[in-house]
């Protein structure tokens, strides 16, 4: 196969060489009203959540094809995360308290409220065991969400928060 370099023409650039070459082709095709701003896959591969840029959620069943119905979602979303087993979902809507739901109970959502439970939020993390779920935005939040969800820690930030890691350990 040939890379292009800036001294080659724009048509030299624009082709692709695929000769003797696996070519992909998409498994799953959906549509969408508007670009997308976000997704992601379910831990064990089944679903696919997408969030638009206008922030419409969508979650997806990917072995039927079909929308998967979750009652209590809020109007706009920004952003979707799942715990490590995909056993919970935890929605920030754009405006609003983040929303957590059980996988097996989709109808069920729990608001996470605090004090300090400020929007916008910009990222959910679960800890790499599942037992705890950072809040990043105006503020940071740490919940334990082993059982009924509990704020164990908040932070007040000067400057938004736009990522969340976790150490191996959790």
């Amino acid at each position: 196969s040939s890379v292009a370099t800036r001294s080659e023409s724009d048509r030299d650039i624009l082709r692709s060489n695929a000769f003797l070459q696996k070519s992909f082709q998409p498994l799953r095709a959906f549509s969408a009203e508007d670009d997308l701003h976000t997704m992601g896959y379910h831990p064990k591969g089944r679903y696919f959540y997408t969030v638009s840029i206008k922030g419409k959620f969508a979650l997806w069943d990917l072995e039927t094809e079909t929308p998967v119905p979750i009652q209590g979602l809020p109007k706009t979303v920004f952003v979707a995360s799942w715990s490590p087993s995909g056993d919970r979902l935890c929605v920030l809507p754009i405006a609003g308290k983040p929303v957590l739901y059980s996988f097996e109970k989709l109808d069920t959502p729990i608001l996470l409220q605090s004090e300090t439970n400020t929007p916008p939020w910009f990222r959910a993390e679960f800890s790499p065991n599942g037992e705890y779920l950072a809040l990043g935005g105006l503020a940071l939040e740490v919940w334990n969400v082993g059982g009924d969800p509990k704020l164990v820690a908040s932070f007040k930030t000067k400057e938004p928060i736009h990522r969340l890691l976790w150490n191996g350990s959790g």
